[in-house]
């Protein structure tokens, strides 16, 4: 809210999108607790490769979500499955990874055939 003072702006629009933009940092408490993982308890390489790579993805998933944008505006379908895709890849479960990931795939990959159509070719 200070920063909406300093901008003259509208306080709730700026603490909304403050919001939006820390949600990612709201769940990293949350991934610690429910994988202990992360920080080293019975860690193997292997677990804390898996674990980094969908927490990654997740948050990543969840924050292009909750923005609506990637490489062109996210359509309301698939801002509902990177937010849902991305929470489920927080989870440190094997079958909440893979739909998730599946629901963060099939949007990412909509979002890339989307942008590449709209795109104008430039002949050589």
């Amino acid at each position: 809210y200070a920063g909406s003072a300093i901008a003259g702006s509208n306080p709730w629009k700026t603490g909304i999108e403050a919001v939006k933009m820390a949600l990612g940092a709201f769940l990293v408490p949350y991934i610690f607790a429910m994988s202990p993982v992360l920080i080293l308890v019975g860690a193997t390489w292997d677990k804390v490769a898996m674990m980094l790579f969908t927490s990654l993805l997740g948050m990543t998933a969840l924050g292009t979500g909750v923005t609506g944008f990637w490489t062109t505006n996210l359509r309301h379908y698939e801002r509902v499955m990177l937010v849902v895709g991305g929470i489920m890849l927080v989870d440190p479960n094997l079958v909440t990874d893979l739909v998730g990931g599946g629901l963060v795939a099939t949007a990412f990959t909509l979002q890339f055939l989307r942008s590449r159509q709209a795109k104008p070719s430039v002949a050589v």
